[in-house]
Parts: C-alpha cells; sequence; structure tokens
C-alpha cells in the first residue's frame, strides 16, 4: 500500500468569509530546515520561558549596551542593568508607554514623556536641554522628544509631530550642535514617526516615506548632514515602535498611507517582502489607529533568525532560517485559551536571552530545553495541507517524534476536516513519556475517506515539543 508523506510546517484551510485558501499557521512551533531521516526539515517548540523576579510596572523597552556589555531595561518607572536595579523612580510618573533607547561610549540614553534623559556612566544624570543664553550659542529649543539613535558620535533625535530631527554637539552630548542641528525630511509632510542608524546613514522613518541622510564631513557651521534622494524609499512605517533591526538591515510594518500594510525588510534603497497574504490579512484587521501601537522585535537563538510583531491582539513570529522554501511565520500564545503571548523586549545579555512580561509583574528568559511559560503548561499546534484521498482507507497515520524527554506523560489530540473549515472530534494518541526514547506516534485507524482530508495536531505540555515526517498509508 502506498505511504504518503504530509507535510506539517505550513497547512491550508478556507476563510470563513468567502471560501478563500489562506494559510493555516503553527502555534508556538518553529521549523527547523534540518534533515532528519527522511524529512528536510522539523518543528520544534517555541523556547519556554523560566521566571527570574516579580518587578514593578510593564515592560516599556529594552537594549544591549555595546559599550558596557550590558543590557539596560526600562520596567515601569525603573531602569535595570542585566539583572539587578539601578535606578528606581527615574520618570516622574509611572506609565506604560514605550520608551526610546540609544548608548554612546560615555553615556545610555532614554527618551520617554518626551524627554531624552541621559545617565552617564560615571553616575551623572543629565537631560537634554538647549544651550543655556550665558554660552553664547544659539539657543535652538529641543522640543517634544519623540524616538532616538545614535551615529557616529552624536545623539540623533526626533520630534513629536516635527518634520525635523535634531542631532547632539560632539563635545556635550545633553546640548543641540552648536551650528546646525536640526535638518528636515521634505517628503515627509506629515512629519517624522522614528529614526535609526543603518551603517553610515540616518535614517527618518516616516509613514509614507524613508529617507536616508549622509554625513557631509563639512564643519564650521556647515550643513553635518545631507539628504540622499536617489536611497528615497515610497513606504512608511505604521508608528515609531513599527520597527527594528533585523539581520544587518531594518524590518518595517507599513502604514495604510502605502497600501494595505505587510512587513518588509530594507535593503539599500529598496525593499523586499516577508509577509504573506495570510499574515496581511491579519494586519488588515486592524485600523491605522491601533496599528500605531504595533511594536517589531528582532533576536537570534539556536540559529533561528527571529522576528517578532507584537500586534494588539495577537504575537506573530517571522523564521527567517526556516524561509528557504518561503517566508515561515507561526503565532505565538500563551496559556490555553489563545491568549497573545506574554514576552516582550527580548535581549541577549551575554549568557541567555532574557525578556519581560507585557502584562508587568514578572520577568525571565528563555529556554529552548522546556516549552512552559513560568511553570505553566502551554498549547502547541501544528496543520497540514488539504490531500486528495478520492473513495480511499487510510490507515497508520504516523509522526517522527523525539521522545523519552519529559518528566510527565503526554498525548497528542489529532482532529480532521474534509471542508478546510470545520475540524470533527479530536483523537488522542500517546506521544511522549518518561525514558520512553523510542516511542512510536502512530494512529492505526484513520478510516474511509470520500474526497479530502486534512489534520491539525495539538499537543499540551510543559515539555519541548520536535516532531517531523508526518506519513500515512493509504488503501485504493
Amino acid at each position: 500500500m502506498p505511504v504518503t508523506q504530509v507535510p506539517i510546517s505550513q497547512g491550508i484551510r478556507k476563510e470563513i468569509k468567502g471560501g478563500e485558501y489562506i494559510d493555516a499557521i503553527p502555534v508556538n512551533m518553529l521549523a527547523v530546515p534540518k534533515n532528519i531521516l527522511d524529512a528536510s526539515g522539523y518543528m520544534r517548540s517555541f523556547p519556554g520561558i523560566v521566571k527570574l523576579s516579580d518587578v514593578s510596572g510593564v515592560s516599556r523597552g529594552v537594549q544591549y549596551n555595546a559599550a558596557r556589555s550590558t543590557v539596560y531595561r526600562v520596567i515601569g518607572n525603573d531602569i535595570y542593568q542585566n539583572d539587578a536595579l539601578l535606578y528606581a523612580g527615574v520618570f516622574d510618573a509611572v506609565s506604560d508607554e514605550r520608551v526610546n533607547m540609544a548608548y554612546s561610549a560615555t553615556s545610555q540614553a532614554v527618551a520617554a514623556g518626551g524627554v531624552m534623559h541621559i545617565f552617564r556612566y560615571d553616575g551623572t544624570r543629565k537631560t537634554l536641554t538647549p544651550w543655556p543664553a550665558s554660552s553664547g550659542y544659539t539657543v535652538f529649543p529641543v522640543g517634544s522628544v519623540n524616538d532616538i539613535t545614535r551615529n557616529k558620535g552624536r545623539y540623533i533625535w526626533s520630534q513629536n509631530g516635527g518634520q525635523q530631527f535634531g542631532v547632539t554637539d560632539l563635545d556635550d552630548e545633553s546640548h543641540p550642535d552648536r551650528a546646525a542641528p536640526y535638518y528636515t525630511a521634505d517628503s515627509q509632510p506629515d512629519g517624522i514617526v522614528g529614526v535609526g542608524t543603518w551603517n553610515e546613514y540616518v535614517l527618518a522613518f516616516g509613514s509614507s516615506s524613508i529617507e536616508y541622510f549622509e554625513l557631509t564631513g563639512a564643519s564650521g557651521g556647515a550643513n553635518i548632514y545631507a539628504s540622499q534622494p536617489s536611497l528615497m524609499i515610497n513606504y512608511g512605517i505604521a508608528g515609531t515602535h513599527a520597527k527594528c533591526e533585523f539581520m544587518e538591515s531594518w524590518a518595517i510594518l507599513t502604514g495604510s498611507a502605502n497600501g494595505q500594510p505587510g512587513v518588509y525588510v530594507l535593503a539599500t534603497g529598496s525593499l523586499s517582502k516577508v509577509s504573506t497574504s495570510t499574515i496581511d490579512r491579519i494586519i488588515d484587521g486592524y485600523s491605522a489607529d491601533q496599528l500605531k501601537s504595533a511594536i517589531l522585535e528582532s533576536f537570534r537563538i539556536n540559529g533561528h533568525e527571529l522576528l517578532i510583531m507584537h500586534l494588539p491582539n495577537e504575537t506573530l513570529c517571522y523564521d527567517a532560517t526556516g524561509s528557504a522554501n518561503g517566508p515561515q511565520w507561526c503565532q505565538l500564545q500563551s496559556g490555553l485559551n489563545l491568549g497573545k503571548h506574554r514576552g516582550i523586549d527580548y535581549c541577549f545579555d551575554g549568557e541567555k536571552i532574557t525578556l519581560a512580561d507585557s502584562g508587568g509583574g514578572v520577568w525571565g528568559y528563555l529556554d529552548p530545553a522546556i516549552s512552559s511559560q513560568y511553570d505553566e503548561q502551554q498549547e502547541h499546534v501544528l496543520f497540514t495541507p488539504l490531500i486528495k484521498g478520492d473513495n480511499t482507507c487510510m490507515f497508520d497515520l504516523e509522526l517522527e517524534a523525539s521522545t523519552g524527554f519529559t518528566g510527565l506523560i503526554d498525548s497528542i489530540q489529532i482532529s480532521a476536516t474534509t471542508d478546510g473549515v470545520i475540524y470533527g472530534a479530536e483523537q488522542t494518541v500517546g506521544f511522549n513519556r518518561p525514558a520512553d526514547y523510542d516511542r512510536r506516534v502512530i494512529k492505526r485507524k484513520l478510516g474511509r475517506v470520500r474526497r479530502n482530508i486534512g489534520f491539525r495536531l495539538r499537543c499540551i505540555s510543559k515539555s519541548a515539543i520536535t516532531l517531523s515526517d508526518m506519513r500515512i498509508r493509504i488503501e485504493i
């Protein structure tokens, strides 16, 4: 009898509204492109979260400071350095608004509440302010600080609702440049939404375009930066935090000013799209105002180059490593009720990847050896495409699994769909038990298939899950 191999890295289902075929993306599972037995890859559970300590407040931002080999993290009203509290009650009022961060050889800067705070490594604390009148320099206003970055020895900041970005003085980074501090993004009449640095360029992100600025090398009061119109991109970002550095470039979530929003990766003067039509549909379910609060971040773990997109009601993950045959996305969730993923602000501290909690109150680190979050079981879901089975009988649905590495007995719940819309009752298959390293994961009898069939695999566990090479024996 013929045996059919069925992919589990991404399924296909039909949309309830309209009946269009869309991707059924995995939940809490990453694709690993490595040949295992007769399969070209396998699926591995997203790393679990181990608690470090309780904290007060919601995570607002994080940055790895290469000058100090230290992670600076803002939680609530406090600033943490690695795992320890550095400054308590830094800001005037506790807030859950996101902050922006940058650093220099002498200081760590945090933009919060319209103010750029500068924390020098010698313990001195300053804010970005105009030169005093007594200095003899022109008093350029700072305005309300929105976003910050660092480029070639200067802090760069953008103003809330403004079309300009400012640069700090080379000798005193707590004041604007003495002669030419401001530069205008002429293609962005709605203002600069955010700023960033890429190689030698300053990037001015607007809602409808991205402008590149390069150092001129001039001095003596001449312009320090000049726009590079040939590199301008006619796509903007949805919000200040809808961008992040990703694989030596930048990833962005575009805004509605350029049509349907999507996720792109910048190249020099161009973009490459990484979101699929299904991901675009999910994004399109939010209004432009809702997307302003979207957050993009990236990190690398066990060879996976991950881009995390935090939307108001869900968290999506793009894995560049597993996308050789097309963009590989999954959905990250917490709990057993399709809850939004709790983890946010991932950062490698030299030993482990630490993260905070989007709901506040706790923070921890990623552990690839487990799949639980703060010692709570998590749900993992995989889908298959619809396969043809005209009037056939199917037997021996088998999965290749890495079993035995668990402290509990786990099972997989398998359900089937014949229309790509509704999945039937779940059937339990024994999957994992302690020290049972050679266990077969197999369901002997499936039954007769009238036309088409697809499957959903669901597992609730605290242990790491590894699945690959799903096969079905078909009798005509």
